[in-house]
């Protein structure tokens, strides 16, 4: 999609029209908050012609209820909230993303396309002699975005079978059910069945449908994280047999959960999470690969990023010494490349992969994180993973 920059003297053309739209919407609305906005929304040309000829009748509810909802509710009398485009969902990015235009008119507002390519991806072998981490990121059609990681135990077969298997399980699920979460669901258990071996993998994956649903299924312990205004907001649960739902689990199938001598619980002393794919010999003993699914909506005025990471990133940072890593990036290959290189300075000894995916509001917060130089604690409290009980 071609760029243009927008002069001022567009600026001036377009904060007049966008007056004259909203009076006769009959909303309030102030001459600064175009002004404040332009750097932001108005180089953005495709963005102007949207809103000013292709919204639907949507987009005017949406304004309405967005100056009205508080006399709704019986606060006439309180200050109304500023008309924002944040308010109805557009985006204030400093990380050019393209219009989608289908998917934003149905909605009422504007959605930005998120594709594969503008996914950053980082694999780093480490200090290991072996890798056993993968990764996948696929436009599976032009409305589903799919990504996943893989982190392998007792060799990299199982890995390697899953980042080359999923997508052709995934396509065919798709054909037989469009709803994401039954889709996830079967795909994921499909994927262990095909693969009935003693090495294992964890398994993260995320569907963003149209840029706008999001829905992630995994097991074991790799992780799924949503950067909302600034702050992590995890998606996932580590499936660790410290968890006492997790253990009990384990326990009532015969399984047994030990400690070793570093403070891992194992299952029979042999595997540090609850589920995974393959691990056929530890299926007997609860170890299943039965996914969690959950299911979000973005918010790209608010939303940042969504990341996936194996455990040589999460054993070493918390969520939001990741979050600052990557609000100082300026695009998502080079926050995925940052993220590994800080894991690897704070002592990582495991295969680290990261998998960025930009959100309307990339850059939004970078102010708010502190500066390059990360406060990160040197004697980190290492029990604080999830490999620890």
């Amino acid at each position: 999609m071609q760029r243009m920059s927008v002069g001022f003297s567009s600026l001036r053309k377009f904060a007049f029209c966008t007056q004259t739209y909203l009076k006769l919407c009959n909303i309030n609305f102030e001459n600064q908050f175009v002004l404040k906005r332009h750097k932001s929304f108005l180089r953005r040309a495709h963005f102007r012609s949207f809103l000013l000829s292709k919204l639907k009748s949507e987009y005017n509810q949406n304004l309405k209820y967005a100056t009205s909802s508080s006399d709704r509710k019986g606060n006439s009398s309180s200050e109304k909230e500023p008309v924002s485009i944040d308010s109805f969902g557009a985006w204030d990015s400093n990380f050019e993303l393209p219009l989608q235009m289908e998917a934003s008119i149905q909605h009422g507002k504007p959605i930005p396309r998120i594709s594969a390519s503008d996914v950053g991806c980082k694999t780093s072998q480490g200090k290991r002699t072996y890798q056993e981490d993968r990764y996948w990121v696929k436009d599976v059609n032009e409305h589903l975005l799919c990504c996943a990681v893989f982190d392998g135990h007792g060799g990299s077969e199982c890995s390697e079978f899953c980042a080359s298997n999923i997508e052709n399980i995934l396509e065919k699920n798709l054909e037989k059910s469009p709803d994401l979460e039954s889709l996830l669901h079967n795909s994921i258990l499909e994927l262990n069945s095909s693969y009935s071996k003693r090495t294992g993998s964890t398994c993260t994956i995320c569907l963003l449908k149209d840029s706008l649903n999001l829905v992630i299924g995994y097991v074991g312990d790799s992780r799924a994280l949503l950067c909302r205004r600034g702050a992590p907001r995890r998606l996932s649960d580590d499936h660790c047999p410290s968890n006492i739902t997790e253990r009990r689990r384990v326990e009532q199938s015969g399984g047994r959960v030990i400690t070793d001598n570093i403070g891992r619980h194992m299952v029979n002393g042999m595997l540090s999470m609850s589920r995974s794919i393959g691990d056929l010999h530890l299926k007997p003993y609860g170890v299943t690969a039965l996914p969690d699914i959950r299911r979000t909506r973005i918010k790209h005025g608010n939303d940042s990023f969504i990341l996936l990471t194996t455990d040589g990133i999460n054993f070493v940072l918390n969520d939001e010494e990741i979050c600052k890593v990557i609000n100082h990036a300026p695009d998502p290959q080079t926050a995925a490349s940052a993220l590994t290189e800080q894991a690897l300075a704070m002592s990582s000894e495991d295969n680290l992969t990261a998998i960025v995916i930009p959100l309307g509001s990339w850059g939004k917060f970078a102010k708010s994180a502190s500066s390059m130089f990360y406060s990160f604690g040197i004697g980190r409290d290492l029990a604080k993973s999830s490999r620890f009980g």
